[in-house]
């Protein structure tokens, strides 16, 4: 089935929502490897759930997110067919767990000065 076009998929939305924005081969390819930015130091957090005031609250699905990425991520990596010499890519191991979820901020105590709410994307092959 990966020989398909979107269109000639048996089930064209599913074989959408298999996407993965964490890989790429721009710039020659690499990924987006959230859980290294997270042990470099990057805070991570759910998805959010609600602000009122200061107050950030977001639900305790980070690990479950991130989880599912992963498996999209692998899913994808197995899937692909390279017909060039490269070399073998690693297997793939998580670098970062996080040891709790956090589920609010105070966002002046963080210094959060903008948040970006984007929702509504869509895959498009257009």
């Amino acid at each position: 089935m990966e020989d398909l076009r979107i269109a000639e998929q048996p089930d064209p939305k599913a074989t959408e929502a298999k996407t993965n924005h964490c890989l790429t081969g721009r710039d020659g390819g690499h990924e987006i490897e959230l859980r290294a930015f997270a042990r470099d130091g990057l805070p991570l957090y759910g998805s959010v759930s609600g602000i009122e005031g200061t107050t950030i609250c977001f639900a305790p699905d980070l690990n479950r997110n991130s989880d599912d990425a992963d498996k999209s991520y692998v899913g994808i990596s197995d899937m692909l067919d390279i017909d060039i010499a490269v070399p073998e890519a690693e297997t793939f191991r998580k670098v970062w767990r996080p040891e709790q979820e956090i589920t609010e901020i105070d966002a002046h105590d963080q210094r959060v000065t903008s948040v970006l709410w984007c929702i509504g994307f869509r895959p498009s092959d257009s």
